[in-house]
């Protein structure tokens, strides 16, 4: 193995670690390029501390030594494999050539129903002049905001609410402009969006869904169609609707499945976790044919976003998280003994356990199922 580049000191920090190799060197074509990275932490851990993208195969190898000092040349070790790879990336340069360096971090803030703050940051000194081109998702054209922004900001205004958009951000260069970086964001309604009571969606027409909307920027999504499935019954309670899922169980521990949530207008997005556990109204899994679900909502005011979310929390649970949902009904309740809601256990003893309850009933029966009852 031929040694071709060795660097200084590298700072971890946010973002890209920009290294210039000052001595080119030839390619013959043969062989694989290896990076080694040494931290020289001088702490006996092994943890990863980059940035990491999953590969199908091993494509690293972790060595950690806490007594002999660690040769980044020296790739004989032994170690840990692992199926992802450090983010790096290499520019390769021809004799007089200049790079254009992107727009690295991008984030959508301060977003409003009808406009948003747009940011990022810079990854080389550089580059001091950007450009900006927006659209909305469902289309395909997109617009020009601005190609002077010398600043790391950009308000877009005039937008439309409850809506999906794209956004790309380049630095403007004088010979070429560097590469997109890529974004997206989703305005929140307006009084008029917010769906009144009674409410039925059936999903037969992909061209009539004006007051729904998929949030997934991924290659699994919700599509529409229709569906021979069961029927609804929306006279006793608030949601009905009909869903599929088999989910990922191991145990008693639940790793995939369809979760409906119903949150704040005004909360954030969940991303990767459920933050507020009061918010899940069910947790679906372990049907593979159509099934009726029927909620009865808690008691909640002002304007609210109901969530269907398909989830996985690893590869095994990712591919038995797809779920299907059809013939959404939201009604008024016209239950006269209304269920009891957030049922919560505590001071759990051997023989005892308090049972506490929100509801307007005057009385309640409470019945246990295990055990001697």
């Amino acid at each position: 193995m031929t040694q071709v580049y060795s660097g200084g000191s590298v700072t971890y920090s946010q973002g890209w670690v920009t290294i210039f190799l000052t001595t080119p060197f030839e390619y013959s074509g043969i062989g694989n390029l290896v990076v080694a990275y040494n931290s020289q932490r001088g702490e006996y851990f092994s943890e990863r501390k980059f940035t990491h993208t999953s590969t199908a195969d091993s494509r690293m190898l972790m060595h950690y030594d806490n007594v002999n000092a660690v040769s980044g040349y020296n790739c004989t070790y032994s170690g840990t494999t692992y199926n992802q790879i450090p983010n790096t990336r290499f520019v390769i340069l021809g004799e007089g050539e200049e790079y254009c360096f992107p727009a690295i971090g991008l984030a959508a803030q301060n977003i409003l129903s009808d406009e948003a703050t747009l940011t990022w940051n810079i990854s080389d000194a550089s580059s001091t002049t950007f450009g900006l081109d927006y659209k909305l998702s469902s289309e395909e054209e997109w617009t020009t905001a601005s190609t002077s922004i010398t600043d790391t900001f950009y308000t877009l205004t005039a937008l439309t609410s409850l809506s999906n958009y794209d956004f790309r951000v380049y630095a403007i260069c004088s010979e070429e402009n560097s590469g997109y970086s890529s974004g997206t964001f989703l305005t929140p309604p307006t009084e008029n969006d917010c769906l009144p009571i009674p409410s039925t969606e059936t999903f037969d027409d992909s061209e009539n869904m004006t007051t729904w909307i998929t949030m997934s920027n991924s290659p699994n999504n919700w599509y529409i169609g229709t569906a021979e499935n069961s029927s609804t019954d929306d006279d006793i309670y608030n949601l009905t609707f009909d869903w599929k899922c088999m989910g990922y169980v191991e145990g008693t521990d639940l790793y995939g499945g369809l979760a409906v949530l119903l949150q704040n207008q005004s909360d954030p997005m969940p991303t990767n976790t459920f933050s507020n556990q009061d918010n899940v109204v069910a947790l679906l899994y372990g049907e593979n044919a159509w099934t009726n679900a029927q909620i009865e909502l808690p008691q909640v005011s002002g304007e609210k976003r109901l969530l269907f979310l398909a989830f996985g929390y690893f590869s095994d649970a990712e591919a038995t998280a797809p779920a299907a949902i059809d013939n959404i009904s939201i009604t008024a309740s016209t239950s006269a003994c209304p269920a009891p809601q957030n049922v919560n256990v505590t001071d759990i003893t051997d023989n005892s356990a308090e049972i506490s309850w929100s509801g307007t009933a005057t009385s309640y029966e409470v019945r246990l199922n295990g055990g001697n009852a």
